[in-house]
């Protein structure tokens, strides 16, 4: 397309309801496609994420073309940016997250990170009510765990770090986000006497 620069892959990626089959068809076809930009300098997977695609196509573009994922588009906007306006399942929002963890903190043109986004979009009432909440839910809690690493008190005690951690693995566990789960645990072992995890 001459006017927007879309490409195939870029018009299949904007339809919410396009088929994984199509869409590796053209990508194992044509694999530079995966990383062309249109005129908003957006790859199939800011398409993808900004129609509300599956997890299964998100999860194919970012094994294809791995780079996509910290992309920006025109306003300066990764994946993550438009996955959290434009009402993505949580499952999308994981699959981002497992991929590029440091992608909650990129800023777009107008300094705002998908967490910001996703705080805007559910007060706006454009999130369906449970997937928004789930969304937000799983970015604060990792946003609160990342807190915790880098602003960490030397002289806290374990007890105190693990009061800290218990609702953020939690939360992690009563979305069944086991990347999350391993994150936490991997860092703070004594975590899994906490949570009963040590006697299974």
């Amino acid at each position: 397309d001459h006017f927007t620069g879309s490409t195939p892959l870029h018009y299949l990626c904007n339809k919410p309801n396009a088929s994984l089959k199509n869409i590796q068809l053209i990508a194992e076809n044509c694999p530079s496609a995966l990383r062309m930009k249109n005129r908003y300098w957006k790859t199939p997977l800011h398409c993808a994420c900004e129609s509300g695609a599956p997890k299964e196509i998100v999860q194919y573009l970012i094994t294809m073309y791995p780079q996509a994922i910290v992309e920006k588009d025109f306003s300066w906007e990764i994946p993550l940016h438009l996955a959290c306006e434009n009402n993505a399942s949580v499952e999308v929002i994981k699959v981002l997250l497992e991929n590029c963890p440091e992608s909650l903190y990129k800023e777009n043109r107008s300094k705002e990170t998908p967490l910001m986004l996703a705080k805007n979009e559910l007060h706006n009432d454009k999130f369906a009510p449970l997937s928004g909440d789930d969304v937000l839910s799983l970015l604060k809690s990792l946003d609160s765990y990342h807190d915790i690493i880098h602003h960490q008190n030397k002289t806290s005690s374990t007890g105190e770090e693990n009061a800290l951690l218990m609702p953020i693995l939690r939360n992690f566990c009563e979305q069944a986000w086991l990347c999350g789960i391993f994150l936490v645990l991997d860092k703070y072992p004594s975590m899994m006497h906490q949570f009963g995890l040590d006697d299974k």
